[in-house]
């Protein structure tokens, strides 16, 4: 373990003050954001899906129903994985290092010594650094336009010329029109 005054990768591990501190981290850039993004995620998935429902009441009556809700499905999708990618990647890291610290002889979950322990926290630190690495393919994954315009770029890349809107066609367009009324039919990345 690391007595008090004991520097190691240029920490000062002085006592408690890092459990502490790591306590603090992990409340204030995981715990506290990842209720915001809860419930801000929940309030608009909500306001997306009475969308929906209301747009096939609407076409249930005889009405005519506006199209979107494709849309809407998606960028709820999007916002629900985004928050279960967070909390996969951001949780593990700060749950791991709170235990490890709060532990007297520094043994990670009681079974790793010192050294296993700050490997699995380094290991952990990587993976949540990830997430920003991560977000990009996920809304790959989880929207048409998103995935259209990536597929475009690199095109144009490969052939070493930027694509005009004639070639980004329907994506540009899209993107152009729902700025412009101030209506996102698409999230925005």
């Amino acid at each position: 373990g690391h007595s008090s005054g004991e520097s190691t990768c240029g920490i000062l591990w002085m006592g408690h003050y890092v459990l502490y501190l790591m306590s603090y981290l992990a409340i204030a850039i995981f715990g506290i954001p990842t209720v915001v993004m809860t419930a801000a995620y929940i309030q608009i998935g909500a306001t997306l899906y009475k969308s929906i429902a209301v747009r096939r009441k609407l076409k249930h009556s005889g009405g005519k129903e506006s199209e979107g809700s494709d849309d809407r499905i998606q960028v709820i999708r999007l916002l629900m994985s985004m928050l279960v990618l967070f909390v996969l990647c951001w949780g593990p890291n700060f749950i791991a290092t709170v235990f490890w610290l709060a532990n007297e002889d520094q043994r990670l979950f009681g079974a790793l010594n010192f050294e296993q322990g700050k490997s699995v926290v380094q290991g952990l630190t990587i993976l949540s650094y990830a997430n920003s690495m991560l977000n990009p393919f996920l809304y790959m994954l989880t929207s048409k336009q998103y995935r259209g315009a990536v597929v475009i770029l690199f095109k144009a890349c490969k052939s070493r010329q930027l694509p005009d809107k004639r070639q980004l066609g329907a994506t540009v367009a899209t993107v152009e029109t729902s700025l412009a009324s101030g209506q996102h039919k698409a999230p925005r990345v």
